[in-house]
C-alpha cells in the first residue's frame, strides 16, 4: 500500500483531490489520504513522515515559499516519493516543474481522468523502485542488495545490520538513511528496526514475528502507525 499526502493551501480543494484519490481506479493500491495545508508542511517534510506519492499545489500564497522549491529541497531526485503537481497556473509554472523530478503535471480543475492517469504512472515508478537493488559499502566492498531479499534492518551502535536470506551485511550508516533508500514496503516499528512487512507472520501486543520464527521488538511511539500500516499492506494483498 501506498501512502498519499495532499498539499494545498485551500482545504476545500484539498478536501476534493482526496475524494478523487480514494474514487481512483488505483484505490486499492493506496491509503487513506492524509490532507496538509501551509501549517502542516513542517509534519509533511519531517523525516519520520514516509510520502510515497505527493499531489501538491504549486502556489501556496503570495508570501509563501513556492512549491517547486520546496520540492527540491525536501524529495530530491531518488528519494522514492512520486511528486504529482496540481495548479490552476499552468503558463506561469509549466517550465519550472521541470527543475525537479515529478511523474505528472495537472491543472485545476481536477478531472477524474487526469487524476487516474497520474497516480497510474506514480504506482508504476513506485513498483519500479521496489525492484531496484539499493547500494551499501562496507570495508570497501560495494554491495548491491535486492529489497525484497531483506528480512530486516537493525540499527547497532555506529553500525546498521541488514538482515537478509543468506547472509547479514553490516554496514557503518544511520537507519534513516538506510530507511530512504528502501520502498514502502519497509516498515519502522522501533527505533532501531526496520521491518519487511511481507516477512511478516504474526503481529502481538509489543511485537512482530517473521515467517522465520525472528521476534522484532515493537516500541509504543510505532505501535499504532505499525497496526494501520500492516492492516492496509495485508488487504492489498487480497
Amino acid at each position: 500500500m501506498y501512502s498519499v499526502a495532499v498539499l494545498d493551501d485551500d482545504v476545500r480543494q484539498a478536501e476534493a483531490i482526496a475524494a478523487a484519490v480514494a474514487a481512483s481506479s488505483c484505490a486499492d493500491r493506496l491509503e487513506p489520504v492524509r490532507v496538509y495545508g501551509v501549517d502542516g508542511i513542517d509534519e509533511l517534510v519531517s523525516p519520520d513522515n514516509r510520502v510515497d506519492i505527493l499531489l501538491a499545489d504549486i502556489k501556496l500564497g503570495e508570501d509563501r515559499e513556492d512549491v517547486v522549491s520546496l520540492v527540491r529541497r525536501h524529495f530530491p531526485p531518488g528519494c522514492g516519493t512520486q511528486v504529482v503537481y496540481v495548479t490552476g497556473y499552468a503558463d506561469e509554472y509549466h517550465t519550472r516543474v521541470y527543475q525537479t523530478e515529478h511523474v505528472y503535471f495537472i491543472t485545476k480543475p481536477v478531472s477524474q481522468d487526469d487524476l487516474d492517469a497520474a497516480l497510474e504512472k506514480a504506482c508504476s515508478k513506485l513498483r519500479e523502485h521496489l525492484e531496484r537493488p539499493i547500494v551499501v559499502t562496507f570495508d570497501r566492498t560495494t554491495y548491491q542488495i535486492l529489497p525484497s531479499k531483506i528480512s530486516y534492518v537493525e540499527s547497532v551502535l555506529r553500525k546498521v545490520r541488514i538482515v537478509m536470506d543468506d547472509r547479514t551485511i553490516e554496514v557503518y550508516a544511520k537507519l534513516k538513511d538506510i530507511k530512504a533508500l528502501l520502498p514502502s514496503s519497509f516498515l519502522q516499528c522501533h527505533k532501531s528496526y526496520l521491518v519487511n512487512m511481507s516477512r511478516i507472520a504474526r503481529i502481538k501486543k509489543d511485537s512482530l514475528q517473521l515467517v522465520d520464527g525472528t521476534e522484532i521488538p515493537v516500541s509504543q511511539k510505532y505501535r499504532t502507525e505499525a497496526r494501520v500500516r500492516l492492516v492496509h499492506y495485508a488487504r492489498s494483498l487480497v
